[in-house]
């Protein structure tokens, strides 16, 4: 991602994060997951997070943990702070504002790593560094624990996926799964690249000749929240789980592969448990 696309992601992201609801944000029983692991493992571990995330700066707390979090954007860092249920403990984590490929953290210090659909925000080219880069500053035995997106290997239909939810009416809930499902929609997967500009055009030319004014209106708020939560420009690569994990196990091993049951697309976001190499 250039700089100046990240930037522009991340304006307004804190405002953003509050509309957004899982499979796009953690879920409760995701975060568990990881806090069961991570309280199984080490008493008051250090743990680096990739980001803002406020469910997963929450869940270091919550273990008591030494807390270091790594973002391209302070604003992102204090927005996002005021979502979380332990703001309170912001002041005791410690700040880096920076990218992840160069962030300027110790090597071999940390227990374990964070980070939520972290890897796919990257180019193809560069994830094998970031990859490195995470392996380099966890201690011998260290975790890297992150959510990640499996591509669907058939695509389902756009428009029966717009018909089931717009008669079920338009809620939080259902319009944060129809926006992921446009995101599955809009992979590539000769170029193994998803964006929001893919999404825009799916629902634009699907609004343009629908004929039930009902439908078309829906379609009309489909398109007002694509823009406003998911800003044109954006681009996440994501690889296809064979191929995504045999570059994870360049630097890891995978010791478990865990699901959120209370992720309406857990079959999509696996919560990977990878125990660095030696």
């Amino acid at each position: 991602m250039k700089k100046s696309e990240s930037i522009f992601w991340h304006t307004n992201i804190a405002e953003r994060w509050k509309i957004y609801s899982s499979p796009a944000r953690p879920s409760k029983g995701e975060c568990q997951l990881i806090q069961t692991f991570i309280s199984h493992y080490k008493k008051r571990p250090k743990i680096l997070i990739l980001g803002s995330t406020p469910e997963s700066r929450d869940l270091a707390h919550n273990l008591r943990a030494e807390v270091t979090c790594v973002d391209i954007g302070l604003e992102m860092l204090i927005g996002m702070t005021e979502l979380m249920k332990h703001k309170n403990m912001a002041n005791q984590e410690i700040w880096f504002r920076s990218d992840w490929l160069t962030m300027p953290v110790a090597e071999n210090y940390y227990d374990f790593v964070l980070g939520d659909l972290v890897v796919t925000n990257l180019p193809l080219a560069l994830q094998p560094t970031l990859l490195a880069k995470i392996k380099s500053v966890l201690k011998p035995g260290g975790y890297f624990i992150t959510r990640d997106w499996w591509p669907p290997v058939v695509k389902s239909s756009f428009a029966a996926a717009i018909d089931r939810i717009s008669k079920s009416g338009i809620s939080k809930k259902n319009i944060n799964i129809l926006t992921w499902d446009l995101l599955n929609l809009s992979y590539n997967y000769q170029k193994k690249d998803a964006t929001t500009n893919e999404m825009y055009r799916l629902v634009k030319n699907m609004q343009q000749k629908e004929k039930d004014l009902k439908k078309k209106k829906w379609l009309g708020v489909l398109l007002k929240h694509i823009v406003y939560n998911y800003p044109l420009g954006k681009t996440w690569f994501v690889k296809m789980r064979p191929d995504a994990e045999k570059a994870l196990k360049k630097y890891f091993q995978i010791k478990l592969i865990q699901h959120g049951k209370d992720n309406p697309r857990a079959d999509q976001c696996p919560i990977y448990f990878l125990k660095k190499r030696s």
